[in-house]
């Protein structure tokens, strides 16, 4: 989710953290799944696998809900105002119309992409799937897409290790100008997600080593205020 577009004065539609909520119950992950890896993934909650020693037992789980994610919609107001399916922002000023990216030589992630397409017009989301080469797509900030935070929704790959990397989303490593506080263009926080207690939690994990007292708890915590954010 383009939570914080670099660059931009207004709203994005998912900076609220229930219509991040809402897209996620909406989308069908686990047939995704079933599809495209012949049910060998594994469907997440947060940064670390199902199967990770450290994932706390009461995090959120978002199965496909579409009910539960149009009830979230209406819940934050953008409902449809105009009777075309589509949903509007709150004063019907903009249609909820958003571009999902992704590279062009991935025939898989464009497929998913579709698929995602399909899913979320159950819920009055109008997707426009695109993608664009690699080199593009991927190029640094300012100018690329994903680097340069300049896109509404982005499917692409990314790996998690055995020791949970939380780093990855912290807002020091939010991608974007010095002169304006940022780390740099360098980051991988693409989201542009920000939360302060997170970062705490994070940063107490990152000065620990897995046998020290607090370890697991700081990572837990960390983990607890991802889940519901779903950045």
């Amino acid at each position: 989710f383009g939570i914080d577009r670099a660059g931009s004065e207004a709203d994005t539609w998912f900076q609220d953290a229930r219509v991040r909520q809402a897209l996620t119950l909406c989308t069908d992950r686990q047939a995704l799944i079933d599809e495209f890896t012949y049910g060998r993934a594994a469907l997440m909650d947060t940064f670390v696998s199902p199967d990770h020693l450290l994932l706390p037992d009461d995090l959120p789980s978002w199965p496909h809900d579409p009910a539960a994610g149009n009830a979230l919609l209406d819940e934050v107001g953008f409902i449809d105002a105009t009777g075309d399916g589509i949903r509007d922002s709150i004063g019907a000023t903009a249609t909820f119309s958003v571009t999902l990216g992704t590279n062009v030589e991935s025939i898989q992630r464009q497929a998913i992409n579709e698929r995602v397409r399909d899913n979320l017009a159950e819920c009055g989301i109008q997707v426009n799937p695109a993608a664009l080469e690699a080199g593009i797509w991927f190029a640094p900030g300012p100018d690329g897409p994903v680097f340069g935070r300049q896109f509404d929704m982005a499917g692409f790959a990314w790996f998690h290790r055995v020791q949970p990397d939380c780093a990855l989303y912290t807002i020091e490593n939010i991608p974007g100008p010095v002169i304006e506080g940022f780390a740099g263009w360098q980051g991988v926080n693409v989201s542009g997600w920000s939360n302060e207690a997170y970062d705490t939690a994070c940063n107490q994990a990152s000065l620990l080593l897995p046998e020290q007292p607090g370890y697991a708890e700081a990572h837990q915590e960390a983990m607890r205020i991802f889940a519901p954010e779903l950045p």
